[in-house]
Parts: structure tokens; sequence; C-alpha cells
């Protein structure tokens, strides 16, 4: 009896709405992979528990608006690499794209966010405050490209009269890591947006017209997002491979 094995590996979804497109608000499940720069010394290092769980809850925000989120720390699990130094953007996303360049699907992202958080404690004389200065920038990966940058934004949080250490400058990072996760998230996606743009970038033309070869891709009339699958056939003969591609391109 024939059988065959089909893998599936998403590199990019398909545009979403235009109401999704214009608001920026859908990512319809495109894959993005989220660091951090924090070279700066007075950056928290992203190998800190505060920096992961701010990072967690940068994950949290973009999941909610259908992106699928791969984290800096499951790509230092599985790729096995060494996080624990401090990282410049160039550096960071030289790392992204070598995760990327893998050929493990669940790194094949669309795009790349990098975050800058430059906590800093300020003393006002009658009371002191966490300020939160945030940045970052996004890259196309499938295109090898700069799409735009966000920030820097300062955010001013209240600490305790006594906040004037590290362990402090933390606590209350932790406190507002929603907020921080929010405005990573919300800045990011304006940029991602860009990927699904429609009206003239990004629209399919016909999917009758898909590429025939067995890692294909629909055409597109301009830049913006497209869809990519990989097919492997196993114990099948030729023309029978050539009948189920031509469903597959001709129907769906």
């Amino acid at each position: 009896a024939w059988f065959a094995s089909l893998l599936f590996v998403i590199g990019a979804c398909a545009s979403p709405s235009p109401a999704h497109a214009q608001q920026g608000a859908s990512g319809t499940d495109i894959p993005i992979i989220v660091m951090a720069d924090d070279s700066d010394d007075i950056s928290e290092p992203s190998s800190s528990s505060v920096s992961k769980y701010v990072n967690t809850k940068i994950k949290e925000q973009f999941s909610r608006y259908h992106y699928y989120v791969v984290s800096q720390d499951a790509v230092a699990a599985n790729q096995g690499f060494d996080f624990s130094r401090r990282m410049d953007t160039a550096t960071v996303l030289r790392v992204a794209m070598m995760a990327k360049q893998s050929g493990q699907p669940e790194f094949d992202v669309r795009g790349v966010v990098i975050y800058k958080i430059y906590p800093r404690i300020k003393d006002l004389g009658f009371a002191n405050q966490v300020s939160v200065e945030i940045a970052g920038e996004v890259h196309d990966a499938d295109a090898n490209r700069y799409i735009g940058d966000f920030g820097p934004m300062t955010r001013t949080f209240p600490a305790p009269a006594d906040c004037n250490d590290r362990a402090c400058r933390q606590a209350v990072l932790r406190a507002k890591a929603i907020d921080i996760a929010a405005i990573v998230a919300d800045e990011a996606r304006k940029k991602l947006a860009l990927l699904t743009k429609v009206g003239g970038a990004g629209t399919p033309i016909s999917s009758a017209r898909a590429s025939t070869s067995t890692g294909g891709a629909a055409p597109y009339s301009g830049g913006g997002l497209v869809t990519t699958y990989n097919v492997r056939f196993e114990n099948f003969q030729m023309p029978d491979v050539l009948k189920i591609k031509g469903v597959m391109e001709g129907e769906f």
C-alpha cells in the first residue's frame, strides 16, 4: 500500500485581513523571535531572572495578537548558545539568523524583534523613581532586511524612598514587567505589520500560479508576506507525486 509522509514547514503565514493589517493587530501566527540587546552596562543582563521574566511577558503580549514567538531562552536551550555574556544588536541578530538557518522548523522565523531596556534609579530628593528607557528594532528574517526601529521611550515608576541598589531596581522591573512588555509588543507590532501590508504589497497573484517545485511559494505582486511550504514525499512514484502536487497547487 502506498503511503506518504508530508512535512509542512511554515516559514510565513498568509496575509491577514485588511482591517488587521491596517491596525497591525493580528500576527496570523507569524513566527518571530524576540531577543534582548543588553550590551550597555546599565541595562539588565538578559541572563538575569528579571530579564527572563520580562521576556516571558513580552512573549505573552505577542501571543495575544496571534504571533508565534520563539524566545531567547528557547534558542539558548536548543542551540546551545551561551547568553551569559552581554551582546549588542549585531550579535543578537547574528544569533537569531544562525538559529533560523539551523534547518529546524521551529526556528524558521519570519521576523526578528530586538528590544533594549535601560533602567535607572532617579533620586528626586523627596522621593525615588525608577526610570526605564525602552527601544528596539525589527528585521525581516526572510528578506534579510531592516524594517525599522522604535523608541527610545521613557516610563517612570514609583520606588521606595530607600531604593538605591540593583535589588530594588529589579523589584520594580519585575512588578512593572507587564507594562514594559506591552510597550515593546505594541511598538514592534507596528513595524511587523509591514510584513503583512496589503493593497499593493504582499497581495497574492493566484494560487494556481504557485511554484511547481517541492519547496514552492506562491508569487506575490510586491513585497510582504509569502507562505512557504516544504513537502517531502516518501514511497511515491513521480507520476503520483505530480498528481498530488497538481491538486495542492490548483485547489488550495
